[in-house]
């Protein structure tokens, strides 16, 4: 079983990423729990039974909306096209912010995830050695007809040094040798060690 893992699935049936990016939420409106998701990937939010908010896509249109019968999502939004798994074809260019909306049911609950490209669109900056802080980010939304919007920061982290592994290898070397000395009063201290 351990010679043949299985594949993981981080992200559904498209192929997992890692990243050294990390997203973090540091302003929600009241009444709102926002986190962040596989590190600057997606968003999920909760919303209040009774609170009616509507999440805006990269233009301006209604993406969710979150009412008090559950979560709604726009056909008719070109975010709706950009996080079908997998992308759908270009999204049709006649979708604006003035488009009307074509909502569908997607939860009859109060808490929804999503792709959202905001989060790392800053991913896409060239980096200076050693810088961390790369910017802020929203995602503008509408709050009982208010305007209002979740923001935070996105953040890089340079991958992570292999010298954690010497001492692992050194380890394996030496019970390795130790094995082929063939002495039983070393074999016996090297199976107490392990």
């Amino acid at each position: 079983v351990g010679a043949s893992p299985c594949v993981a699935e981080a992200h559904g049936p498209v192929a997992p990423i890692a990243s050294s990016y990390l997203a973090k939420v540091s302003q929600v409106p009241t009444g709102l729990d926002a986190n962040v998701v596989d590190g600057d990937q997606r968003m999920w939010l909760r919303v209040r039974p009774g609170q009616s908010v509507v999440v805006l896509d990269y233009r301006g249109a209604p993406y969710l909306r979150f009412s008090h019968a559950g979560v709604d999502v726009n056909r008719n939004s070109e975010m709706f096209y950009l996080n079908q798994t997998p992308v759908a074809a270009t999204p049709p260019s006649n979708l604006s912010a003035t488009t009307r909306p074509g909502w569908q049911r997607v939860s009859g609950g109060h808490d929804y995830g999503w792709h959202d490209g905001r989060l790392h669109a800053l991913a896409t900056v060239a980096l200076a050695p050693g810088t961390e802080y790369l910017g802020r980010w929203s995602i503008p939304l509408r709050i009982d007809g208010r305007l209002s919007a979740i923001s935070g920061e996105l953040s890089h982290a340079e991958n992570p040094s292999i010298v954690w592994f010497w001492p692992i290898l050194v380890l394996l070397v030496c019970t390795l040798a130790a094995w082929r000395v063939r002495r039983p009063e070393l074999d016996l201290r090297v199976a107490r060690l392990l």
